[in-house]
Order: structure tokens, then sequence, then C-alpha cells
């Protein structure tokens, strides 16, 4: 599924069952719902490190667990949740 909802648990669940060296790929960050989720990584999991120099990379963000998820039970930052927008 391309939905926000169904990605973003897909990527919840993907980042708990990650070792910290582990990768994560999300594929199809064209896609209108799929984008914002990437937005999300990229503000809200400072652990999970995007790869840049991959193939690909127009339409799948690669990122690599570089720590455990140590934020604290409250954390949030705001996303711009844009990247979803159709072109």
């Amino acid at each position: 599924m391309h939905l926000f909802d169904y990605t973003l648990t897909d990527i919840f669940f993907a980042d708990l069952l990650c070792r910290v060296g582990g990768v994560i790929l999300l594929d199809d960050i064209r896609h209108r719902g799929v984008g914002p989720v990437l937005d999300y990584m990229l503000t809200n999991y400072p652990h999970l490190q995007r790869v840049t120099d991959t193939i690909c990379a127009d339409t799948m963000a690669t990122f690599v667990k570089v720590a455990p998820d140590s934020r604290s039970w409250d954390f949030h930052v705001p996303f711009s949740g844009g990247r979803g927008r159709a072109r």
C-alpha cells in the first residue's frame, strides 16, 4: 500500500526490527502517500542516517541505522509532508 499511514507503520516496525548497522529502504518516494513519510523520517528519526549516493536515489531512500532509538517519550519535530504533493 502506498498510503501514508500504511507506509509509516511499515517504517515504524522496520525500525524496531532493524539492528544498528542495518539498512532500511523506502521505495516509491515520489508517491503522494510515501513522500511525506520520507519527510517524517528525516525530521523525527535522528538515529537513521540517509545514504544519498545510491542507485535510484530519485525514487528510493536508503537509511542506515546508526544508533538505537534514544528519543524521549515526547519527542516530535513538525514535518512539512510536502514531498508527497502531486507534481
